[in-house]
């Protein structure tokens, strides 16, 4: 795999990391529990629950410092592992424009799917379908999957088209 597309597919997946995090908190707050809740979550199965069940009724901006950056920081591991993944994966298929944009929005829900069954059980946590739910997991994993989508369809072709310019330029001289 070409160097420029992992990079490319770390910095995609944690662009969607990023705008997970944004989402998920926006719907923590939304549902009365603090907007670091996910966090929490995440770096549960490192620092216990007890952040976590105390941010679902500590107020809107309850915070313990340590437990969210613990969970923020696995959290975007995990999105840029899942990130470098995608790029394997559209590297291997050589997918670009819209078809790439397709792959990265389905490949999210995959990961989710992934996540969800596998990862989560295993360090004690509840499938995200099943909370909170359907509705918030399709929302979640398509803010994941966008950034990856965008960048298989604004960036990886062009990097293609220059990459053959530059092959061409050599082959003439």
């Amino acid at each position: 795999m070409q160097r420029r597309y992992a990079i490319g597919g770390i910095i995609a997946g944690l662009f969607g990391g990023l705008a997970m995090t944004v989402y998920t908190m926006i719907a923590e707050l939304l549902a009365g529990h603090s907007m670091f809740t996910p966090s929490y979550m995440v770096g549960a199965p490192i620092v216990g629950m007890g952040a976590m069940e105390r941010g679902m009724s500590g107020g809107a901006f309850y915070l313990e410092l340590v437990p969210a950056i613990v969970g923020m920081v696995v959290h975007l591991l995990w999105a840029a592992f899942w990130g470098l993944v995608f790029s394997a994966l559209l590297w291997t298929t050589r997918l670009t424009g819209w078809a790439g944009f397709a792959l990265g929005i389905v490949y999210a829900y995959a990961v989710g799917t992934v996540m969800s069954l596998f990862v989560m059980p295993a360090v004690g946590l509840k499938p995200t379908w099943e909370m909170p739910g359907p509705v918030f997991f399709a929302l979640d994993h398509l803010t994941y999957g966008l950034p990856l989508a965008i960048w298989a369809l604004a960036f990886v072709p062009r990097a293609e088209a220059s990459n053959q310019i530059r092959q061409g330029e050599r082959h003439a001289v």
